[in-house]
């Protein structure tokens, strides 16, 4: 879907059919550079350089989520994602082998690491959901674009309104009542639609309610957020000559 925004081309033309794939021609972000615009991109996915689509940006970064760990050069964690795990007794042995290297060659990006993994577990036990990465995108957009000194393209990618959809504490009721504790919404948002996802379960209505109460939760919150965004743009005064698209790239499996 990304490919094709910025190609505008097929999948079968661009050839960006897998993860594997590297787009080599960002049509719409050069021509945009041929005209003077300064192109900027935020994203928490999709954008790293592997995949080709930032080379053509003036500036894309890829924006770290609050649940990513600290430290990316984590010797424990690069041991194990070389090592191949298949099935639950996969799942198993990975964990068995992370305590293993955790316990052997503590390392202070390991014990960083898995101290932040600790603190977000108990926090989302306890429903302190945080987003995927908006405020931290909308704070660098904001930024970027006051340092701008040419008309300026800005793409950001967001997954709050994504699965597993765990909104902000304070949108977690907006569309539920408060008689649903956090340990249900916890497992809801994630084992069940994932089981339901890959056809290991018939969600009933009453479930798949309370799953579209929390997904439509996480768009007010992204809403809230845009909003505050263009309230931005008209006080800085780029609003009234700002064409803004919203658009997805896939849809969610609710019905």
């Amino acid at each position: 879907s990304y490919a094709s925004f910025f190609t505008g081309k097929y999948p079968t033309q661009h050839g960006a059919v897998d993860w594997r794939a590297s787009v080599k021609d960002n049509r719409l972000v050069e021509q945009l550079n041929d005209r003077g615009y300064d192109t900027i991109g935020f994203s928490p996915h999709i954008l790293p350089g592997e995949y080709g689509l930032a080379e053509s940006f003036s500036q894309a970064e890829l924006i770290s989520k609050p649940s990513d760990p600290p430290y990316s050069d984590d010797p424990a964690f690069d041991v194990i994602e070389s090592r191949s795990y298949n099935g639950r007794l996969g799942t198993a042995r990975k964990y068995v082998d992370a305590i293993r290297l955790i316990l052997g060659k503590p390392s202070p990006q390991t014990v960083l690491n898995k101290a932040h993994a600790i603190v977000r577990r108990w926090r989302q036990r306890l429903g302190w959901w945080t987003d995927s990465g908006a405020r931290t995108i909308f704070k660098k957009s904001r930024s970027s674009i006051k340092n701008a000194e040419r008309p300026f393209f800005l793409f950001t990618n967001f997954l709050e309104p994504h699965f597993p959809y765990k909104p902000p504490r304070e949108y977690v009721y907006t569309y539920l009542d408060n008689n649903h504790s956090i340990e249900k919404l916890n497992h809801m948002s994630y084992f069940e639609l994932l089981d339901t996802v890959i056809g290991d379960l018939t969600i009933s209505s009453e479930r798949k309610k309370i799953l579209t109460a929390l997904y439509d939760a996480c768009i007010h919150y992204l809403d809230d957020q845009i909003h505050d965004f263009y309230q931005f743009l008209d006080r800085e005064g780029y609003a009234d000559n700002t064409l803004i698209v919203v658009l997805a790239d896939h849809g969610e499996l609710l019905g």
